[in-house]
C-alpha cells in the first residue's frame, strides 16, 4: 500500500489563489505610451489580499537596493532612479510552511524622494504577477515598441471617479495614513505648498497617482 504523500498548506493555497485569482485592467497607461489598459498595483495588491485572507496566508517582504543613481539639473531640480530587488515569502498560518518568490523593480521621480515607494510596489507587483500567471501585455508592448507615431488621445478620466477615490489609491501606494508624511510627498511632487499637501485638481492628483504606480511623470 502507497503512502500518501502529504502537500504542504502553502502549496495547496497557492493553487487555490491561482484558481481564483481574477484581476481587471483598472488602469490606462498616459498617452505618450499608447493609452491602453494595464493592471494596477493598487488593483492586484487588494485582490491578493483578498485571496490571501480567504487561504490563511500571509506575505513578508525582504528587499534590498540594487541600484540608486542621483541627477541634478542646472536649475537645482532632482531626479533620482533606483532598482530594488525584493525576496517574499508566502506562508501558510495553518502549518508554518512557507514558498520564497522574487521580484525586481525600478523607480524613477523627479523633484520628490518616492523613487524608493514606486521601485518597491513595481518589485512586488512583478513578483506577484510572475507567481500568479498574470500577463499585462499592454505594458511590455508599449516598452517594447516605444512611442507610437501618432498616440491616441488620453481618455477622459471615469465618471465614477472622484479626488476622494484618486487621494485613497494615493494613501495606498504611499503605505501611510500620517498627515504629515503625506503632505511632505505631496508638496514634494507637486512643487508647491498645498493644503495638507494634497491637490484638489483631479487631474494633478491622477498624474500623481500614475507616478506612483510606473513611475512615469506626464
Amino acid at each position: 500500500m502507497s503512502e500518501e504523500v502529504k502537500v504542504a498548506a502553502v502549496y495547496t493555497a497557492i493553487a487555490n489563489v491561482l484558481s481564483a485569482l481574477s484581476v481587471e485592467k483598472g488602469g490606462a497607461l498616459p498617452a505618450n505610451m499608447g493609452g491602453k489598459p494595464f493592471i494596477s498595483a493598487v488593483d492586484l495588491n487588494l485582490e491578493i489580499k483578498r485571496q490571501f485572507v480567504e487561504n490563511n496566508l500571509i506575505l513578508l517582504p525582504i528587499e534590498r537596493e540594487t541600484h540608486k543613481e542621483l541627477l541634478v539639473d542646472t536649475n537645482g531640480k532632482k531626479t533620482i532612479t533606483l532598482s530594488i530587488e525584493g525576496s517574499y515569502t508566502i506562508l501558510s498560518t495553518l502549518d508554518g510552511s512557507s514558498h520564497t518568490v522574487g521580484g525586481v523593480g525600478d523607480g524613477v521621480a523627479t523633484g520628490a524622494s518616492v523613487a524608493a515607494n514606486i521601485a518597491s510596489t513595481n518589485a512586488l507587483k512583478n513578483a506577484l504577477l510572475r507567481t500568479f500567471l498574470v500577463t499585462e501585455q499592454s505594458v511590455e508592448d508599449a516598452a517594447k515598441n516605444g512611442v507610437p507615431e501618432s498616440a491616441p488621445e488620453k481618455e477622459a478620466a471615469p465618471a465614477k471617479e472622484t479626488t476622494a477615490t484618486v487621494k485613497a489609491d494615493i494613501t495606498q501606494l504611499l503605505d501611510t495614513r500620517d498627515a504629515a508624511t503625506i503632505k511632505l510627498k505631496g508638496n514634494e511632487f507637486f512643487g508647491t505648498e498645498e493644503a495638507n499637501g494634497w491637490s484638489n485638481d483631479l487631474t494633478a492628483l491622477t498624474k500623481w497617482r500614475t507616478h506612483l504606480t510606473t513611475g512615469i511623470v506626464e
